[in-house]
């Protein structure tokens, strides 16, 4: 493909270049120097020695590689980083190697032989219409597709079959716990499926979140009140809106390491600091021993954990337990798929998650998550913020911070108009026996830590 490249960078011994052409873009990856036959020919016939010869150890280091590939390999220093790149790939992900540890790769899909596809952050950023672009990296048969299939299922300790085609589950740890799906021919019309959903190793801080204007330092030192206050905060968007990574940013930014946290997911994504006193609780499926979120929410509440709760995303049942967690006064920290906090609310009371108006009340606000155009860029951004109110024996939403699109500002950017808007807040001041000059100088402190 002809074009204009955009990006250019490396990873490794690779070579990567975006290219555009047109309205099309083009993931080109290539290694440097490009590696004789002679070179791939020795690592294939030798994989069994080199893999045979590492270590009996958990975790295997680049030297321990270096050292054997050197003595089944028997090539000169200089090939060496090209050589150790090539092992590594075929002993971890094959052709999927280079993208797992592409930092600005986000998805990873496959459909049936032909190229594969990557969400590219970079180019996300560009272009809002870009979605997936193809790779110069190609499954050329059906065949291999399903051969990648079991081996990434077995990597992640499932298994792929007729009886079982549709496989959701977690690569380990040491290999970036990204969460993996994968259809079956049986299900897909001859065309096996691989998707890579990538896992952020590094929780994104609040002030990155600033700079990149998902947030402001006023609406951060607003839920940082509410978090501290023992609130319950609601995520709240459409799919990769970015709801989890503003979950881990407040949960890391605003939560005292010394705090008792339960943290549960059906995948692991959101990490336990070091040195904390926090414990992440994963659902787990094996036969008939089910393991679900109610479960795991039932068991928080019996871990003295009586300050904040967290659920990676509620969907189900486990929101009862969550209502509970709230009414005997933690805190509450997750995420919900809904375009609107009226949805939200709609959703929570029917079915299957069934919560009652007054359960729905104990909520203290809903921050919506949009993905949006701006001047041709895609942007993921806090919307709007509303709180949650009992007004006799019905709820209604206040409006305490909205996105202004014409300047894409979310408003208001003092302390006085939040006071203003917030009643949640007001309450939770007078109970404390604090004042709303006092509240008024609290905020402006709190949101100094941001401003530039």
């Amino acid at each position: 493909m002809k074009g204009k490249v955009l990006f250019e960078y490396y990873v490794g011994a690779s070579r990567i270049r975006i290219v555009r052409s047109e309205n099309s873009y083009l993931y080109m990856l290539s290694l440097e120097p490009e590696p004789s036959p002679e070179l791939i020919g020795k690592i294939k016939e030798n994989h069994e020695v080199i893999l045979t010869s590492l270590p009996l150890k958990n975790e295997i280091t680049e030297n321990d590689i270096v050292e054997v590939v050197k003595d089944a390999l028997g090539i000169s220093n200089e090939y060496i980083p090209l050589a150790l790149h090539l092992v590594k790939k075929e002993l971890k992900y094959k052709v999927l190697q280079e993208l797992l540890e592409d930092p600005y790769v986000e998805d990873i899909t496959i459909v049936g032989s032909g190229p594969i596809w990557v969400r590219h952050k970079k180019v996300l950023e560009l272009d809002s219409e870009a979605d997936y672009i193809p790779t110069n990296l190609v499954i050329d048969s059906l065949e291999e597709v399903l051969e990648l299939q079991k081996y990434i299922a077995q990597k992640a300790g499932v298994h792929i079959s007729m009886s079982n085609p549709i496989v959701d589950a977690q690569l380990p740890e040491e290999d970036g716990g990204h969460r993996i799906h994968l259809v079956g021919p049986e299900i897909t019309g001859r065309k096996p499926e691989i998707t890579i959903r990538k896992r952020i190793n590094r929780a994104i801080s609040i002030k990155e979140l600033i700079t990149q204007n998902v947030l402001t330092a006023y609406a951060a030192a607003y839920l940082y009140l509410v978090l501290r206050a023992r609130g319950s905060v609601v995520i709240a968007g459409p799919p990769s809106s970015g709801k989890t990574t503003l979950l881990r940013a407040l949960l890391e930014g605003f939560i005292p390491r010394s705090w008792k946290v339960v943290i549960i997911e059906d995948t692991a994504e959101i990490d336990p600091p070091p040195g904390s006193n926090w414990v992440r609780y994963i659902t787990m499926e094996k036969g008939k021993n089910v393991i679900d979120q109610f479960i795991l929410a039932k068991a928080a509440l019996r871990a003295s954990a009586n300050k904040v709760i967290v659920i990676g995303e509620t969907r189900g049942a486990e929101a009862q337990v969550l209502a509970q967690a709230m009414n005997l006064g933690m805190g509450a920290l997750t995420t919900f798929h809904g375009g609107s906090a009226e949805e939200v609310i709609v959703r929570l009371k029917s079915p299957p998650i069934n919560l009652s108006e007054y359960q729905v009340a104990m909520i203290w606000c809903i921050v919506l998550m949009k993905i949006i155009d701006f001047k041709g860029k895609f942007l993921r951004i806090i919307d709007e913020i509303d709180e949650i109110v009992p007004e006799g024996d019905k709820i209604v939403l206040r409006r305490i911070f909205s996105r202004d699109s014409s300047r894409m500002k979310l408003l208001p950017e003092n302390s006085e108009e939040i006071i203003k808007n917030s009643i949640r807040l007001n309450e939770a001041a007078k109970r404390l026996g604090i004042d709303k000059s006092s509240l008024n100088y609290m905020i402006k402190e709190i949101a100094k830590r941001w401003l530039v």
